[in-house]
């Protein structure tokens, strides 16, 4: 049963960080191309408090899954002995979240394979946020780091808009 509750639990923050990237792009009004319009660099810290909230939010939801599976599944033997309320269940959803690991909290039991996969996800959502906000800026900022390969590519993209514009 933990294996089955932490892989939902998994495919839930997956789920919803793969929503609300989609949902970032469009209010930031990035195109099917990834690029936005008017380039803007605003565009990156707009990016990043998005994404915070996104994350803070998936840690709220990871606390109530450590709330809920204690009261339905766990009958409090876990955590609650140790928790106070809903702030120890959301600092230990931090410490997991971010895979820092560090807490007051001793896991015993069934839950530590949901605290587990929690930790795993919330490892690959922050790299995958990481690898978002980098596309992001790369894309609106230009420092002059171009590489030999992206400037070949637009040489030879310019030939190629200038006889669709002929």
């Amino acid at each position: 049963m933990p294996i089955v509750y932490g892989l939902a639990v998994l495919a839930l923050l997956g789920l919803s960080h793969y929503y609300a990237l989609l949902l970032l792009a469009r209010v930031l009004g990035i195109d099917e191309a990834g690029e936005r319009s008017d380039g803007t660099r605003r565009l990156v810290l707009l990016t990043f408090l998005g994404l915070a909230a996104t994350h803070m939010a998936q840690i709220a939801a990871l606390a109530l899954a450590f709330l809920l599976g204690e009261e339905f599944l766990w009958s409090h033997e876990v955590i609650a002995a140790q928790a106070d309320g809903w702030w120890d269940y959301h600092y230990l959803a931090f410490m997991t979240f971010t895979t820092l690991g560090y807490g007051p909290q001793v896991i015993e039991g069934p839950i530590r394979i949901v605290v587990g996969a929690s930790a795993l996800g919330g490892f690959m959502l922050i790299t995958w946020s990481a690898t978002f906000l980098y596309d992001v800026s790369r894309k609106v900022t230009d420092f002059g780091l171009e590489s030999d390969d992206d400037a070949e590519e637009d040489r030879n993209r310019e030939p190629r808009a200038r006889a669709r514009q002929a």
